[in-house]
């Protein structure tokens, strides 16, 4: 049970109002009963994609997606070992620019690359 008491701008007055609401509070909405833990079991699809997917010489997008259905757990952290071989285009990827020290001018910036 959720109570309340709401005071008016008219107050003495006017008595404040006190209305309350009744729920049950369930796992489902339906009445089931909460579990002691919830369910773990995520997927997990990785491959490559697009039309140069299986083209020799050629340069395929890698996807990788984790998921979970809901009211399951969370995923608290991933770790992803990929195929020897596996590597990103480095001249691909755009260059970011960082200051390489307290004071940021544009002879104390590195060139980086993030993957």
């Amino acid at each position: 049970m959720t109570t309340s008491d709401l005071t008016p701008w008219s107050a003495p007055e006017t008595p404040d109002a006190t209305p309350s609401s009744s729920y049950n509070v369930d796992f489902n909405g339906a009445g089931e009963a909460c579990p002691s833990a919830l369910p773990f079991g995520p997927s997990f699809n990785a491959g490559t994609i697009g039309p140069n997917a299986t083209a020799a010489d050629k340069s395929p997008s890698f996807s990788l997606t984790f998921s979970r259905n809901d009211r399951e757990q969370d995923l608290s952290g991933v770790q992803v070992n990929m195929p020897p071989g596996l590597v990103g285009k480095i001249a691909g990827i755009p260059l970011l620019w960082r200051s390489a020290g307290p004071t940021p001018g544009r002879a104390a910036l590195k060139r980086n690359r993030h993957l």
